[in-house]
Protein backbone atom coordinates (compact mmCIF):
# COMPACT_ATOMS: atom_id res chain seq x y z
CA UNK A 1 0.00 0.00 0.00
CA UNK A 2 1.22 3.45 -0.87
CA UNK A 3 1.76 5.80 2.09
CA UNK A 4 -0.36 8.91 2.44
CA UNK A 5 1.06 12.04 0.90
CA UNK A 6 0.90 13.94 4.20
CA UNK A 7 2.82 11.15 5.96
CA UNK A 8 5.63 11.42 3.37
CA UNK A 9 5.63 15.24 3.72
CA UNK A 10 5.88 14.99 7.52
CA UNK A 11 8.63 12.35 7.33
CA UNK A 12 10.74 14.46 4.93
CA UNK A 13 10.34 17.46 7.24
CA UNK A 14 11.25 15.42 10.33
CA UNK A 15 14.30 13.90 8.65
CA UNK A 16 15.69 17.23 7.47
CA UNK A 17 14.82 19.37 10.50
CA UNK A 18 16.16 16.85 13.03
CA UNK A 19 19.42 16.43 11.09
CA UNK A 20 19.84 20.20 10.80
CA UNK A 21 19.24 20.72 14.55
CA UNK A 22 21.74 18.01 15.49
CA UNK A 23 24.49 18.78 12.96
CA UNK A 24 24.53 22.47 11.92
CA UNK A 25 27.65 23.11 14.03
CA UNK A 26 29.64 20.71 11.81
CA UNK A 27 29.23 23.05 8.82
CA UNK A 28 31.51 26.09 8.90
CA UNK A 29 29.66 29.34 9.51
CA UNK A 30 26.18 27.79 9.66
CA UNK A 31 24.38 29.12 12.74
CA UNK A 32 21.65 27.36 14.71
CA UNK A 33 18.32 27.52 12.89
CA UNK A 34 15.85 29.60 14.88
CA UNK A 35 12.78 28.70 12.83
CA UNK A 36 11.85 25.36 11.27
CA UNK A 37 8.35 24.93 9.94
CA UNK A 38 6.07 23.12 7.50
CA UNK A 39 4.05 26.35 7.24
CA UNK A 40 5.92 28.41 4.63
CA UNK A 41 6.19 32.17 5.09
CA UNK A 42 7.83 34.56 2.61
CA UNK A 43 11.07 36.15 3.75
CA UNK A 44 9.31 39.49 4.30
CA UNK A 45 7.35 37.80 7.11
CA UNK A 46 10.44 36.18 8.70
CA UNK A 47 12.28 38.86 10.64
CA UNK A 48 16.06 38.68 11.05
CA UNK A 49 15.66 37.60 14.71
CA UNK A 50 13.76 34.51 13.43
CA UNK A 51 16.54 33.56 10.99
CA UNK A 52 18.08 31.34 9.87
CA UNK A 53 14.76 29.77 8.98
CA UNK A 54 14.00 26.47 7.27
CA UNK A 55 10.65 25.75 5.63
CA UNK A 56 9.40 22.73 3.72
CA UNK A 57 6.92 23.63 0.98
CA UNK A 58 4.93 21.53 -1.48
CA UNK A 59 6.04 21.17 -5.07
CA UNK A 60 4.67 19.28 -8.09
CA UNK A 61 3.05 15.87 -7.65
CA UNK A 62 3.24 13.36 -10.51
CA UNK A 63 1.46 10.04 -10.71
CA UNK A 64 2.44 7.30 -13.15
CA UNK A 65 0.91 3.90 -13.64
CA UNK A 66 2.50 1.99 -16.47
CA UNK A 67 2.16 -1.70 -15.66
CA UNK A 68 0.13 -3.26 -12.83
CA UNK A 69 -3.36 -2.30 -11.70
CA UNK A 70 -3.64 -0.63 -8.33
CA UNK A 71 -2.40 2.63 -6.90
CA UNK A 72 -0.08 4.65 -9.08
CA UNK A 73 3.60 5.20 -8.61
CA UNK A 74 3.84 8.62 -6.99
CA UNK A 75 6.59 11.18 -7.42
CA UNK A 76 6.32 14.00 -4.91
CA UNK A 77 8.44 17.14 -4.94
CA UNK A 78 9.05 19.39 -1.96
CA UNK A 79 11.11 22.54 -1.61
CA UNK A 80 13.45 23.07 1.32
CA UNK A 81 13.60 26.86 1.65
CA UNK A 82 16.20 28.59 3.78
CA UNK A 83 16.25 32.28 4.69
CA UNK A 84 19.34 33.67 6.37
CA UNK A 85 20.65 37.13 7.22
CA UNK A 86 24.31 37.40 6.19
CA UNK A 87 26.76 40.26 5.86
CA UNK A 88 27.72 40.39 2.16
CA UNK A 89 31.22 41.57 3.17
CA UNK A 90 31.94 38.88 5.75
CA UNK A 91 35.05 36.72 5.34
CA UNK A 92 36.27 33.38 6.71
CA UNK A 93 33.78 32.03 5.86
CA UNK A 94 32.30 34.29 3.22
CA UNK A 95 28.54 34.60 2.76
CA UNK A 96 28.85 32.37 -0.34
CA UNK A 97 30.65 29.68 1.67
CA UNK A 98 27.99 29.74 4.41
CA UNK A 99 25.25 29.29 1.80
CA UNK A 100 27.10 26.40 0.15
CA UNK A 101 27.60 24.81 3.57
CA UNK A 102 23.83 25.10 4.18
CA UNK A 103 23.23 23.31 0.89
CA UNK A 104 25.63 20.55 1.98
CA UNK A 105 23.76 20.32 5.30
CA UNK A 106 20.44 19.64 3.53
CA UNK A 107 22.07 17.25 1.05
CA UNK A 108 23.70 15.31 3.89
CA UNK A 109 20.38 15.09 5.75
CA UNK A 110 19.03 13.01 2.85
CA UNK A 111 22.12 10.78 2.57
CA UNK A 112 21.53 7.22 3.74
CA UNK A 113 24.99 5.56 3.80
CA UNK A 114 24.97 4.99 0.03
CA UNK A 115 21.51 3.38 -0.02
CA UNK A 116 18.22 4.89 -1.20
CA UNK A 117 16.66 7.14 1.45
CA UNK A 118 13.46 5.29 2.40
CA UNK A 119 12.50 7.59 5.33
CA UNK A 120 12.28 4.43 7.49
CA UNK A 121 14.44 6.10 10.16
CA UNK A 122 11.61 8.56 10.90
CA UNK A 123 8.78 6.04 10.43
CA UNK A 124 9.44 3.36 13.04
CA UNK A 125 11.71 1.38 10.70
CA UNK A 126 9.06 1.02 7.98
CA UNK A 127 10.03 2.42 4.53
CA UNK A 128 7.74 5.13 3.17
CA UNK A 129 9.36 5.74 -0.22
CA UNK A 130 11.85 4.16 -2.61
CA UNK A 131 14.14 7.16 -2.40
CA UNK A 132 14.37 10.86 -1.48
CA UNK A 133 17.01 13.16 -2.98
CA UNK A 134 17.82 16.64 -4.28
CA UNK A 135 16.53 16.61 -7.84
CA UNK A 136 17.11 19.18 -10.59
CA UNK A 137 14.21 17.81 -12.68
CA UNK A 138 11.86 19.83 -10.45
CA UNK A 139 13.88 23.03 -10.73
CA UNK A 140 17.41 24.20 -10.19
CA UNK A 141 18.80 24.82 -6.75
CA UNK A 142 18.31 28.56 -6.34
CA UNK A 143 20.88 30.40 -4.23
CA UNK A 144 20.46 34.11 -3.55
CA UNK A 145 23.63 35.53 -2.08
CA UNK A 146 23.29 38.88 -0.31
CA UNK A 147 24.70 41.72 -2.40
CA UNK A 148 23.42 45.08 -1.14
CA UNK A 149 21.19 43.90 1.70
CA UNK A 150 21.74 41.08 4.17
CA UNK A 151 18.94 38.72 3.07
CA UNK A 152 20.06 35.41 1.56
CA UNK A 153 17.93 32.50 0.39
CA UNK A 154 18.27 28.94 -0.88
CA UNK A 155 15.51 26.92 -2.54
CA UNK A 156 16.26 23.21 -2.86
CA UNK A 157 14.00 20.81 -4.82
CA UNK A 158 13.64 17.42 -3.13
CA UNK A 159 11.97 14.46 -4.84
CA UNK A 160 10.53 11.28 -3.33
CA UNK A 161 9.20 8.24 -5.20
CA UNK A 162 6.79 5.70 -3.74
CA UNK A 163 4.59 3.05 -5.28
CA UNK A 164 2.57 -0.12 -4.89
CA UNK A 165 5.52 -2.50 -4.70
CA UNK A 166 7.13 -0.86 -1.68
CA UNK A 167 7.74 -3.49 1.00
CA UNK A 168 8.92 -2.93 4.60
Amino acid sequence: MQPSRSKVFNAVFTLISSYVAANYQNYQGVPKFLTTSKAYKPYTKVTSDQQPALFLALGPQKEDQNDAPGKSKLEMCFYAIIFMSLDPLQQNPSAAEVLLNCLDLIDDSLYNAGRPQSLASVNGGVPLVYNAWIDRRNGNIEIRQPVLLQQAAIIIPITTISGTRLQP
